[in-house]
């Protein structure tokens, strides 16, 4: 009798935490995530390779994977002469080199400058693009990156939720809209 109440104990507690670790594994992978989110996202599924595509916030956006990331793609005005680059600090300056000549930075967010750093030209785009509420939204999302150049603004994380998904989009989609404006 006492090995089957044993048994019973291990039961009951692994299958609460085997479910969980489940649904944390199915809800990363994007051709299982994606479909159930496009009509929540009013965007359209495709499988092969899985992406959304549509319009976000009246702009042309497309979210996919690149690189074992997930990428949120926002257009805006080609004419916008602007290339905006935000991510993590020690990333950044590892690809730039010793000193970043048009670097961005923001004493009066300590938080956001000892994560991020900011690359821009011209200047005043990166500090239009990282504004108060951008930079807050930004430093929640871990391994961010985000870099806007030639009509597109890219946004990456490694993995998204649904919250994820919308946040990443509407970062890109608010990004666009400061490189035109």
């Amino acid at each position: 009798m006492e090995p089957l109440r044993v048994l019973i104990i291990l039961l009951l507690v692994a299958t609460p935490v085997l479910w969980y670790l489940w649904r944390e594994a199915r809800g990363k992978k994007p051709e299982l995530l994606w479909p159930r989110l496009a009509g929540p996202l009013e965007l359209q599924y495709s499988p092969a390779p899985p992406s959304l595509r549509g319009s976000w916030r009246g702009r042309e956006a497309a979210v996919l994977t690149e690189g074992g990331r997930v990428v949120a793609s926002v257009r805006f005005s080609a004419a916008a002469m602007v290339r905006i680059e935000i991510g993590e600090r020690e990333r950044i300056e590892r690809s730039s080199g010793m000193v970043v000549p048009d670097r961005v930075e923001f004493p009066e967010d300590p938080e956001f400058s000892r994560r991020l750093l900011v690359r821009a030209t011209p200047e005043e785009s990166g500090r239009l693009a990282a504004d108060p509420a951008i930079r807050r939204r930004l430093v929640a999302l871990e391994g961010v990156h985000l870099l806007a150049s030639g009509g597109r603004v890219d946004v990456s994380v490694p993995s998204a939720r649904e919250s994820e998904l919308r946040e990443i989009l509407d970062i890109a989609a608010a990004v666009a809209d400061s490189a035109e404006g």
